[in-house]
């Protein structure tokens, strides 16, 4: 049997009808597209709109439904004012629409409400390969660098380089809200982006929606919920389980700037009344609920204000909600503002950090570590923070009256516990390299104010210097308070401290409680707090009770064989633990009952014993 062929006849009479593109040549012809928006166009030449005379193409009402395809020309030299339009833009609104190599050049539009270069809100529409160069936009509320307001629409590999300016709430480089089920992937954006609240060298809020292999250049300034990419990732409140968005794969290469602080109080379509605390971060301002960032980089610094009035600011995220997920993710930038953090500034209920690093300085009132400013229960999991921390202190119910407070780490500044959970924070495989230097008390080279929290296999190799009391290689202090009745302890489990601890103050009728390990183990029959298996090793000098290891204790805590140097500390007395000379610190037999190869291993007669992961 002869195969079967299909005549050339049949095959053309078959084949799928080619879609009829009307072209679009001339300035007169992209005006007339609004006179039949269904349609699908083709742009067939550059376009010069020099002294063109342009309303937008479709509203909200009647939005553009068809296709534009640019075909890479250019279309140059837009300018628009309306604050009357709904929406402001090329093309005003658009529903089940398409763009594909749009490219417009020295865009100028200016708007009240939805504004963008390209378009001023897109529903349901993909945008392709889309370009805006050299654009300048301004508006009221969602403002973006090429569309003011996305709702359930993707932009695959579009790209902004404009300089933005929103009054009032939603900014950003390429859109200015991102409402939901939205996508933004492989977008790049460039310039400044300048707003009030929620804004971001990307997009101001991320809403139920995703961006991801996502990159900003843009500087970003802005008073409330700032970001290098987003200012906002914003769950959904109105779905069952409330919707949550996620960045994958982004980077934020600008810096960042908060103007202020304070509270942000919205309503959100549902009737909620939704309280905000101004924040921000090299990659994120403000990181809602069940929000997920994972292989992402900040490399801008983050600045703001400092004092009552000052914002929480991270370098990677400003403040991160209930049971968000970060990990694998980098942030480089230094940092400064009321409370901060080299990574983040505050991260509260079940927030999981895990595989990250934070290279940055941080410097701040208080609540101020090299990674996490403000721990409120959640997990540390192989992170590590590199840069210095400088903590001014500020009088606080913490402290000693008229004293002042830092609470100031390495990695962490201050742990929160939680009522009836007896770790609320957990940090496992975690380190600390740079200096602390504060003004005020507890002041550790990881953590300084350890309240509810469990500390796996760390360490602190910076070293730790302050003015006040409560100072520790590795944690300023163990609090002793009680969380809604219920009573949180502390475990170091496994830990080691090999920074110089240096305790300062004048005044020699005030205790010092300073240690090579921990400077203060507040205590009580309830709580147990449990030093095992850990060390110190630096040299240790203060005022008042000065231990090698520990320097003051009371007496109800549980004790596993622990040592610090003598030779290297200067100290031959602690509150807690046992001294040994140097060379009994590089022999394994000294560490009685401690587990060699896991977690522990040593190069005897020459080093420390060191943690499985270095």
């Amino acid at each position: 049997m002869l195969p079967y062929r299909t005549s050339p006849l049949l095959a053309l009479v078959l084949a799928p009808a080619a879609l009829a593109q009307v072209e679009v040549h001339t300035a007169a012809d992209l005006q007339a597209i609004a006179g039949n928006l269904g349609e699908d166009y083709v742009q067939m030449a550059d376009i010069d709109l020099t002294g063109v005379t342009m309303t937008p193409i479709g509203d909200p009402t009647t939005p553009f439904t068809g296709s534009f395809d640019g075909n890479g020309f250019e279309i140059s030299n837009l300018v628009m004012f309306d604050f009357m339009a709904p929406a402001a833009g090329l093309f005003g609104a658009t529903d089940s629409a398409s763009f594909t190599d749009v490219r417009l050049t020295d865009p100028d539009v200016t708007g009240f409400n939805n504004v963008g270069c390209l378009a001023g809100t897109i529903v349901d529409t993909d945008a392709t390969r889309c370009t805006v160069l050299n654009g300048a936009v301004l508006g009221v509320v969602s403002v973006g660098g090429m569309f003011g307001r996305t709702a359930g629409s993707t932009l695959d590999r579009c790209s902004a380089r404009a300089d933005v300016e929103g009054f009032t709430r939603w900014a950003g480089g390429l859109v200015g809200h991102v409402h939901l089920d939205s996508s933004l992937q492989g977008c790049r954006t460039a310039g400044t982006v300048l707003g009030n609240e929620s804004v971001g060298g990307m997009s101001g809020n991320l809403h139920q929606s995703v961006m991801w292999g996502c990159s900003s250049r843009s500087a970003v300034e802005g008073r409330l919920l700032v970001g290098g990419l987003t200012g906002w990732m914003q769950e959904n409140l109105l779905a069952d389980p409330p919707g949550t968005s996620a960045i994958l794969d982004c980077s934020a290469r600008g810096d960042v700037l908060a103007t202020a602080g304070g509270v942000v109080s919205l309503v959100d379509p549902g009737g909620n009344q939704i309280y905000l605390i101004g924040a921000a971060g090299g990659l994120v301002g403000w990181a809602d609920r069940g929000s997920y960032i994972c292989g992402s980089i900040a490399l801008g610094d983050v600045d703001g204000p400092e004092g009552a009035s000052g914002s929480l600011n991270g370098g990677f995220v400003g403040r991160a909600e209930a049971n968000c997920t970060i990990a694998e993710c980098m942030a480089f930038g230094d940092v400064t503002g009321s409370s901060a953090g080299g990574f983040a500034s505050w991260t509260m209920d079940d927030v999981h950090i895990s595989d990250s690093v934070a290279y940055g300085n941080v410097t701040s009132d208080w609540q101020t570590g090299g990674f996490v400013g403000a721990f409120e229960r959640g997990h540390l999991t192989n992170c590590h923070a590199h840069g210095h921390v400088v903590a001014d202190g500020q009088p606080n119910g913490h402290a000693d009256p008229g004293r002042l407070l830092a609470a100031a780490g390495g990695l962490v500044g201050y742990t929160f516990p939680s009522a009836a959970q007896e770790f609320a924070c957990v940090i496992t495989d975690c380190s600390a390299s740079g200096s602390v230097k504060s003004n005020g008390q507890m002041t550790g080279g990881l953590i300084g104010l350890a309240w509810g929290v469990q500390v796996i296999h760390s360490k602190a190799t910076g070293d730790v210097k302050c003015t006040e009391r409560r100072v520790g290689g590795l944690v300023g202090a163990f609090m002793n308070s009680t969380q809604s009745g219920f009573q949180p302890r502390c475990e170091l489990l496994s830990c080691y401290a090999s920074g110089r601890v240096i305790q300062t103050m004048t005044d020699p009728g005030y205790d010092g409680m300073v240690g090579g390990l921990v400077g203060e183990v507040q205590t009580h029959p309830a709580h147990l707090h449990h030093l095992h298996r850990s060390y110190s090793s630096g040299a240790v000098s203060g005022s008042g009770t000065v231990g090698g290891l520990v320097g003051e204790s009371g007496p109800d805590y549980l004790y596993h064989p622990c040592y610090w140097d003598t030779v290297t500390s200067g100290q031959s007395t602690s509150a807690i633990g046992t001294g040994l000379t140097t060379a009994e610190m590089y022999q394994q037999a000294s560490f009685a009952g401690w587990n060699f190869p896991f977690p522990w291993t040593i190069d005897e007669g020459n080093d420390y014993p060191r943690l499985h992961w270095e």
